[in-house]
């Protein structure tokens, strides 16, 4: 459980590094595609910290 948590949260750190802008268009997909995988393992781990996170990206 906390694998996964640090697993997408290096995901997401790796991804704000790199500067994420819904002008580059497979940067936005990346973003998109992590926050679908979260969404995923949602059921089994309080990701709610980590969503808001990654939505923040987006929203840059």
């Amino acid at each position: 459980m906390h694998q996964t948590l640090l697993k997408y949260t290096k995901q997401a750190f790796d991804l704000k590094l790199k500067g994420v802008s819904s002008s580059n268009a497979s940067q936005e997909k990346a973003v998109k595609k992590l926050i679908s995988r979260v969404e995923e393992n949602k059921n089994k781990v309080d990701f709610s910290w980590l969503m808001e996170r990654v939505n923040e990206l987006l929203a840059e």
